[in-house]
Parts: structure tokens; C-alpha cells; sequence
């Protein structure tokens, strides 16, 4: 199941928020639901919760999400340092199972 982050998603998402970050905004728009959550904890692969139930990341495009949270998360203090290349661009990945 492939998920797209669109500019809008990114323009209205909240940085460092598990709820309200534009990938939780994508899948609560793809599954009509607003519980989500969308975790990275440090070191580990993100985890994204669908009414409770954890779903998997495709393994190949693990890293792009994780890196996409890592810069979507840190726009604001590049922006602060004139850093506006590094702002997160609209992508899509595939989900592969509920569990």
C-alpha cells in the first residue's frame, strides 16, 4: 500500500509531534482516521501505529522515512540558520502489513 506525502501534508504538519507530523497527516487522510502516531526512537526504525495497531514499513524505504522525519523535524532550526535547501520534500512509501 503506497502512501504519499504531499506539500500540503508537509506545510500543515507539526515537527516533533508523534500526532501531527505530515507523515501521521498523510495516513490519517489515506486511512480516515485520526488515530495515528508516528515514532522514531533514537536508533531504531520508525513506528507507525493505525488505531492501535502497528504497521510495517516497507524495509525499502525505512531509511527515506527515517530520514525524512530527521529533516522534517529539524526544518524549523535550518530555516532559523538560513539553511531553506534542506526542507523536506514530498515523497512516498509503501507500507507492508498490520499486525
Amino acid at each position: 500500500m503506497k502512501i504519499e506525502i504531499t506539500q500540503n501534508d508537509i506545510d500543515k504538519g507539526i515537527g516533533g509531534s508523534c500526532s501531527h507530523c505530515a507523515i501521521a497527516i498523510a495516513l490519517k487522510r489515506h486511512f480516515k482516521t485520526e488515530n495515528v502516531s508516528v515514532a522514531m526512537p533514537e536508533g531504531e526504525a520508525t513506528e507507525i501505529k493505525i488505531n492501535k495497531k502497528v504497521v510495517k514499513i516497507n524495509k525499502e524505504d525505512q531509511e527515506n522515512v527515517n530520514e525524512f522525519i530527521i529533516d522534517f523535524d529539524n526544518f524549523r532550526d535550518y530555516k532559523n540558520l538560513g539553511l531553506d535547501m534542506l526542507k523536506p520534500e514530498p515523497f512516498s512509501f509503501k507500507l507492508e502489513e498490520v499486525i
